[in-house]
């Protein structure tokens, strides 16, 4: 009777820790969860429409290739945004060129070049706008004169884009054409300078200008 009893409790011993083990493994596969890290994602900053209204343009202008001079200078537009897609106005500018005055040639004949290292650009300017996005691809056209000595007409078609920093504040850099008339130089057969014009400028609103305004009014005031 003792041989039994102690032969049944050396079996309960033996086979508690493989019950004991298979237990465990059974609760650590129901109690194993996965947990998902979620990535936070930052809100997209989504610029209103340009609104209606008018609109002021500084930019600066350089001239290459064909008078043949470099000739650069500051240009300021004033005009109407009639949409996100139109803009119509007018400018005003400042060049300067880095030769003036006739060059005499062996051969007789002389290159083009204007009396005076200064002109002044008034013009009618449009540009189309492509897209409403922060980046936007836009065509431009100015035409107009250049008052010098001697005056000329000229007309320059560009190609840019603008980017929004604000709804109202943006950047724009445009690269095109620039041809205007110019007198007759036995030099040349031609009566038309043609020139690769690159621009950088800034747009910004009426509201920005008051801005300024009453900000450096109230620095003066203090």
């Amino acid at each position: 009777m003792k041989a039994k009893l102690f032969i049944t409790l050396l079996s309960l011993s033996l086979l508690f820790p493989v019950f004991s083990s298979a237990q465990l493994i059974t609760t650590s596969q129901t109690t194993t969860t996965t947990k998902k890290i979620e990535k936070v994602k930052k809100p997209r900053t989504i610029l209103p429409p340009v609104a209606r209204g008018f609109e002021h343009s500084v930019e600066f202008t350089n001239k290459f290739f064909d008078d043949p001079y470099y000739s650069g200078g500051l240009d300021y537009i004033l005009g109407y945004r009639f949409s996100n897609y139109f803009f119509l106005g007018a400018g005003l500018g400042l060049n300067f060129h880095d030769e003036y005055g006739d060059h005499n040639y062996e051969d007789g004949g002389y290159r083009y070049s204007y009396d005076i290292p200064v002109g002044i650009p008034l013009y009618l300017h449009a540009r189309i706008y492509f897209t409403k996005t922060r980046c936007q691809p836009f065509l431009s056209l100015s035409t107009g004169v250049y008052f010098c000595s001697p005056c000329s007409y000229f007309i320059n078609p560009m190609v840019g884009v603008n980017y929004r920093i604000t709804s109202t504040v943006g950047m724009y850099l445009t690269v095109g054409y620039s041809g205007n008339t110019k007198r007759r130089a036995y030099y040349y057969s031609s009566n038309w300078n043609n020139n690769l014009e690159i621009s950088l400028g800034c747009t910004f609103s009426s509201s920005d200008v008051k801005k300024v305004i009453n900000e450096a009014k109230n620095l003066i005031s203090q």
